[in-house]
C-alpha cells in the first residue's frame, strides 16, 4: 500500500481596496513529494487599473518554492514565477526573507504605467513542491504587506488587510521504503536515504515511507530495512 498526503489550498479571505480589489489563491491539491502551482489572482474594478503590486507570500511548512541548478552552481527560481497573458511588459522580482518571500510585480519597458488587463482571473503562478518537512494537518498560511499601483497616476495604495489561505493534508497509504515515489522499492530508494541521512536531502522524498521503524527519523537502521525490502521485492 501507497501513503500519499494530499494537500488542498483554501483561500480563507479576499482583501480589497474598496470592492472586491486585491488577490485570491486558487484551491490547490499536492502529494508528499509532489509539484504544483499556487495561482495568485488579481481582482480589480476596471481593467487596466492598475499596473504593478508587490506582496510578501508565506509557506506552509514542508512546502518550498520549485528551484533549479544555476550557472554558478547556486539556486534560481526563474523559471518558477510566471506571468499570465494578463499582464503588459512586466517582469517578477523576489527575494526570499526570513520565513517569507516577497514578491514584486511591475513594468520597467514602459515607465511602471503598463496595465493589467481583465477585472479578475490569474495574473501570477508559482510552482512549489513538498518536501521532506512536509506536514500532515492544517496550517494557516498568510500573505501579508500587500501594495496595488494605480495606473493613472502611480500612486500606491497599501491595503490594509492581509489575508490568509490553509494547506490541508490528507493522509492515505503508502508503500513502504518508495521514498521516491515511483511505486517500487530498489536501489534508487536506497540511494536517496543515503543521501538524506548524510545531510542531502532528494528533490522527492517520502519521509514517512523512509521511517521504516516510525521513530520519527531515518537512521542508518531505517536505511537497512529498506535495503531487506528491496532485495527481498
Amino acid at each position: 500500500m501507497k501513503k500519499i498526503y494530499l494537500f488542498t489550498i483554501l483561500c480563507l479571505a479576499t482583501i480589497g481596496c474598496w470592492a472586491d480589489d486585491g488577490f485570491t489563491i486558487d484551491p490547490l491539491t499536492l502529494q508528499e513529494g509532489e509539484t504544483g502551482t499556487l495561482v495568485v489572482n488579481l481582482n480589480q474594478e476596471t481593467s487596466g487599473k492598475y499596473c504593478a503590486f508587490q506582496f510578501d507570500l508565506y509557506l506552509p511548512t514542508g512546502v518550498e518554492i520549485v528551484s533549479e541548478t544555476g550557472t554558478n552552481g547556486n539556486p534560481t527560481y526563474n523559471n518558477s514565477f510566471t506571468l499570465t497573458d494578463r499582464k503588459a511588459h512586466h517582469n517578477v522580482s523576489y527575494i526570499q526573507k526570513n520565513g517569507f518571500w516577497r514578491i514584486m510585480v511591475f513594468d520597467v519597458s514602459s515607465g511602471s504605467n503598463g496595465s493589467f488587463s481583465g477585472t479578475t482571473g490569474a495574473i501570477l503562478n508559482i510552482s512549489v513542491k513538498t518536501n521532506a518537512q512536509f506536514a500532515v494537518g492544517t496550517q494557516t498560511v498568510d500573505v501579508k504587506n500587500i501594495v496595488l499601483t494605480y495606473t493613472q497616476d502611480l500612486t500606491t495604495s497599501y491595503l490594509q488587510n492581509d489575508f490568509t489561505y490553509t494547506f490541508t493534508g490528507e493522509e492515505q497509504s503508502y508503500l513502504l521504503g518508495d521514498v521516491n515515489n515511483d511505486g517500487e522499492v530498489d536501489i534508487f530508494d536506497v540511494m536517496d536515504v543515503q543521501s538524506y541521512i548524510e545531510g542531502n536531502i532528494p528533490d522527492v522524498f517520502i519521509f514517512r515511507a523512509g521511517d521504516t521503524d516510525e521513530d520519527g527519523d531515518i537512521t542508518i537502521f531505517d536505511l537497512m530495512d529498506i535495503v531487506d525490502i528491496a532485495l527481498n521485492n
